[in-house]
């Protein structure tokens, strides 16, 4: 007979014929059911399929026991039930089945499982309906016919039952003292009855035997008979030796199966070394062979996949220009800074109208100019990060801002002095030159360099592989050396928008033709509330999305100042031509106060 693991199989391979992927399952309560059951469900899983139940089954069980698995496949929506039992087994089961109204369930069926007529009844029938089992192939076996027709009870010696299968055959008796029956001649001819009597239409269980039983035979007649190289099995280049022959399979006898690619093997405590636990390897950890004692460390560019049994390469990321949130923020960058330029050319073309002579134009140069750079800078942190890059990223973007945000403050400083000095005999008067907003911008601007200048010497920005924040991924990044350098030219910056916004608050209210202390104040509120909400914002993101970060408070306060400072007298410049004079800012009924 062949081993019960073919038909497992080959149940397992019907099933994945017909795309059967969700299916119950009934198992003898035996040895031979437990391991058939486990092979063919995990072979059904295997393909993809899924096992709604798996209820044991056996002749012994109680009426309660049988009706409690009536109950499980009723309560269930699958169709098709894997029976892996003897027949005899699943008699009671049937019966209930009809009983309790379930017919429509399909079975597929083992080996095992043999159709005997009269062994089930028509409730049996109508459940089987439809079954589709797996039987033993079959052929003739030379001489088997000539061999029972040769059977007779004067060879009693070689075959001693043959005389009563004769008395059972024939229904006769041998005369030893009986007197009542029909005696047995000895002459009854088995011809006529072979067919009945042996079943030969069905042989499929005597030809398993037939086969096993020569294969062993030819073995042992291998074995015997090995005077040569060239016959009989061969070990090595020599005849097998007899005494080594297994009639039967020896069982496997382990204490823990092996552990799987993927996995290592642990010790039980207090166990044989034999005796293990196998547990997965660590993220970033792999073994692609059985039984690992450890797990390997995948290499810094490397990472584990799903199975541990591999390391896959790590995806590198960096902002880049190919990706849709770098070209958009490209896009915002140039267009900004384009409109920056516009900005610029409208006011160097009306630089003798009274807007912009009233406003100080050469700040408002030096503070365009420095907005163009801040937009531009932008355009640094994107890209793969090289030494250069690194290098000039903070540093460009610290500078810039610098000059802006003084170039706001020494606007706020000369509207208050402005004010002052309108005064006659004012002694402020002598400040109201050019020297005072210079200094101011150059004297903060050479603060800021210097911050840069002894960052960069003492612990410059570097590009650098980072494999530590995101397991998958490896961020190509600008390490920015000693982040205090980085937070003392934030702090720097944010102390001249603070002592901006707080000098322009107080000169909100002041008199005079195009005061620009409210304008002023509101630029440095939105400038002042998108750098607070930068800081969180940086702190709690990696990779890509950090620089992204810092890149949109770069544009939108950049953009805020703009919009908040110039777009007014644009408006006023191109919209409202009639407004820019001497005589309308002169007039008492109409006194513009921007803001």
């Amino acid at each position: 007979m062949p081993s019960n693991l073919f038909q497992n199989i080959a149940l397992i391979q019907l099933i994945g014929r017909f795309n059967w992927t969700w299916v119950g399952m009934l198992v003898v309560d035996n040895d031979v059911g437990q391991q058939g059951a486990q092979i063919i469900r995990a072979g059904i899983e295997r393909n993809g399929g899924c096992v709604a139940f798996l209820e044991k089954i056996h002749l012994s069980y109680s009426a309660q026991q049988i009706k409690r698995v009536v109950d499980v496949i009723k309560g269930s929506s699958i169709s098709l039930i894997v029976l892996h039992s003897p027949e005899v087994h699943v008699k009671a089961l049937l019966d209930a089945m009809f009983d309790d109204g379930i017919t429509e369930k399909m079975f597929i069926t083992s080996a095992s499982f043999i159709i005997t007529p009269g062994l089930f009844s028509k409730k049996a029938w109508k459940v089987l309906n439809g079954t589709i089992g797996l039987v033993a192939s079959t052929t003739s076996m030379p001489g088997f016919e000539e061999f029972l027709l040769n059977l007779h009870p004067n060879a009693s010696l070689t075959y001693p039952f043959i005389r009563l299968f004769w008395e059972k055959a024939f229904s006769c008796h041998w005369p030893d003292g009986k007197l009542d029956g029909v005696a047995c001649t000895g002459q009854e001819g088995l011809g006529s009855e072979i067919a009945q009597l042996f079943e030969t239409n069905d042989l499929s269980l005597t030809y398993q035997a037939y086969l096993a039983v020569y294969a062993y035979t030819h073995a042992l007649h291998s074995l015997l008979g090995c005077p040569t190289v060239s016959e009989g099995y061969l070990n090595h280049g020599m005849c097998s030796n007899i005494n080594d022959a297994q009639p039967w399979k020896v069982p496997i006898s382990i204490c823990s199966n092996s552990c799987r690619p993927g996995y290592r093997k642990v010790p039980l405590q207090g166990r044989p070394i034999c005796c293990y636990n196998c547990v997965p390897c660590s993220m970033g950890e792999m073994t692609n062979y059985t039984d690992a004692d450890e797990c390997t460390r995948c290499s810094s560019d490397q990472w584990s996949n799903e199975e541990r049994d591999r390391c896959i390469p790590r995806v590198l990321e960096f902002l880049s220009y190919d990706e849709p949130l770098g070209i958009m923020l490209v896009i915002m960058a140039v267009m900004l800074s384009v409109l920056t330029v516009c900005i610029l050319i409208v006011f160097f073309k009306n630089q003798d109208t009274p807007i912009i002579k009233a406003t100080n134009r050469e700040l408002s140069y030096i503070l365009l100019v420095s907005l163009i750079f801040c937009f531009l800078c932008c355009l640094v942190f994107i890209g793969q990060p090289s030494t250069f890059s690194c290098l000039l990223r903070q540093t460009f973007f610290s500078v810039a801002f610098s000059i802006s945000i003084s170039s706001v403050l020494a606007k706020t400083i000369m509207v208050i002095l402005a004010f002052k000095a309108t005064r006659l005999n004012s002694p402020l008067r002598k400040w109201l030159g050019p020297t005072i907003p210079r200094k101011v911008v150059g004297l903060c601007s050479m603060f800021q360099i210097t911050i840069c200048s002894v960052w960069l010497h003492r612990s410059p920005p570097f590009p650098m592989l980072n494999s530590e924040t995101d397991s998958h991924k490896i961020i190509f990044e600008c390490n920015e050396g000693q982040k205090l350098f980085f937070y003392m030219t934030l702090g720097f910056m944010g102390f001249l928008a603070m002592v901006s916004f707080l000098v322009a608050f107080l000169a909100r209210n002041l008199p005079g033709s195009f005061n620009e202390a409210k304008l002023i104040t509101f630029s440095m509120l939105v400038f002042c509330s998108v750098w607070i909400s930068f800081i969180p914002a940086y702190l709690s993101t990696s990779g890509k999305y950090t620089v992204a970060v810092q890149i949109f408070a770069i544009l939108a306060s950049s953009a805020g100042l703009l919009s908040c400072i110039f777009l007014p007298k644009c408006y006023i410049i191109l919209l409202r031509p009639e407004e820019n004079s001497r005589e309308f800012l002169s007039s008492s009924k109409k006194r513009i106060h921007f803001g």
